[in-house]
């Protein structure tokens, strides 16, 4: 039985683990980092269809097999231990990122993957079903989320299809999505601490209109640097955090930083 502390459910559904291989589409020459490789149903179609693959599992005994499989692929790096203190820094540049990632933590991961390793090729991730919804929400949806602005702002989100919890083992309580993350043309913005603390501060009351929230949040100073900004690019001072898109959100918190 797998540890579900995390909210690890382990995908056996055949059916759909071929439908997750259809939609990576793997060439030859591509590289995979693999989050939580369980029992290594698509760990080993990886290593037989691409470069080459690094396979991160918390669980011991699963990492054990994972060593095992090392033993018959030679483009396989297994890793026993938890992805979230894994250092992706020094890692080169164009990896694919793939996991059926514990639900639980499934944020943290996201913000780890964003800050830490912003050159990966493309991200496919199983996840809860309304955090997918809330990743790939645009502004003025009731879903839109500082997940959905901080993903958002480098990056474009599919969701490709959803998975019951009848293909899980053990079962989830909640509906699970398969989506891809692909990075958007253009200069990537650096997403730090700074950065992620700002959206978190403006979302925390996102209903709110934005003069109130941020003056909650940030102060009355930075509060109004803000609004005279946005009055002068055409907005209405009546407006939310939930209605700006990620581009917007992010001058404003280099205004508000002074890196304008």
């Amino acid at each position: 039985m797998p540890h579900i502390f995390r909210g690890q459910h382990i995908l056996i559904n055949k059916k759909t683990i071929s439908r997750i291989i259809r939609n990576l589409k793997i060439e030859k020459t591509d590289r995979f980092i693999e989050i939580g490789s369980g029992t290594g149903n698509i760990t080993r179609f990886l290593c037989r269809n691409a470069e080459f693959v690094i396979a991160s599992e918390l669980d011991y005994k699963k990492g054990i097999k994972m060593l095992r499989l090392n033993e018959i692929y030679d483009n396989l790096q297994p890793i026993i231990g938890d992805f979230l203190r894994l250092r992706l820094n020094g890692l080169e540049g164009g990896y694919r990122i793939f996991g059926n990632i514990p639900y639980s933590i499934t944020s943290p991961i996201i913000i780890k993957i964003l800050t830490e390793y912003p050159d990966y090729k493309d991200i496919h991730l199983t996840i809860q079903k309304d955090v997918a919804q809330r990743i790939a929400s645009p502004p003025s949806n009731k879903a839109y989320s500082f997940l959905s602005a901080l993903v958002g702002l480098n990056n474009h989100t599919n969701i490709l299809f959803h998975i019951p919890p009848s293909c899980f083992r053990p079962k989830p309580e909640v509906q699970s999505s398969f989506i891809r993350i692909t990075r958007r043309e253009g200069e990537w913005r650096k997403i730090d601490q700074g950065f992620i603390n700002f959206v978190q501060s403006i979302f925390r009351y996102k209903r709110k209109m934005l003069r109130n929230s941020l003056r909650l949040s940030l102060g009355e100073q930075n509060a109004g640097v803000v609004v005279r900004y946005l009055l002068e690019k055409g907005y209405s001072e009546k407006i939310r955090a939930e209605d700006l898109e990620p581009d917007i959100i992010y001058e404003l918190f280099r205004l508000v930083s002074g890196t304008v």
